[in-house]
């Protein structure tokens, strides 16, 4: 039974912007510790932000919560494993609240845009 579904694209080129005028501040402030570690590694570095910011956008419209306090930004990490499927990562915060959640994702980007979707499902008669 579909919980919630999430969508949200973004400018790569805001993301450009960002790192030209902040250098990497903005990103340490929004990505997870393991996010930010593959960013500094990254050769297209805007491209990895956009598609970490478009996932925990998509994630909390999903939840329906926003970021309202409830989570940060730190707490949901995009993981894109080479060949696998990506998926998202969520701190002990949202997982606790989000028991017998399953959470779907899929990422797209191109030469502007980068694009998130998120479905969250839950077990038939489970309510959170």
């Amino acid at each position: 039974m579909i919980y919630g579904i999430g969508v949200d694209i973004v400018a790569i080129g805001r993301f450009r912007r960002i790192i030209n005028h902040h250098g990497n501040s903005f990103a340490k402030k929004v990505l997870s510790v393991k996010e930010y570690d593959i960013y500094l590694k990254s050769n297209n570095k805007e491209t990895y932000l956009a598609k970490c910011w478009a996932v925990k956008e998509a994630f909390v419209k999903a939840t329906g919560t926003g970021f309202t306090g409830i989570y940060k930004k730190s707490d949901i990490t995009y993981n894109s494993p080479g060949d696998c499927r990506p998926t998202i990562e969520v701190s002990d915060t949202i997982t606790s609240a989000m028991r017998d959640i399953t959470i779907n994702l899929s990422v797209s980007d191109e030469i502007m845009n980068v694009v998130a979707f998120v479905t969250l499902e839950q077990p038939d008669g489970i309510s959170i």
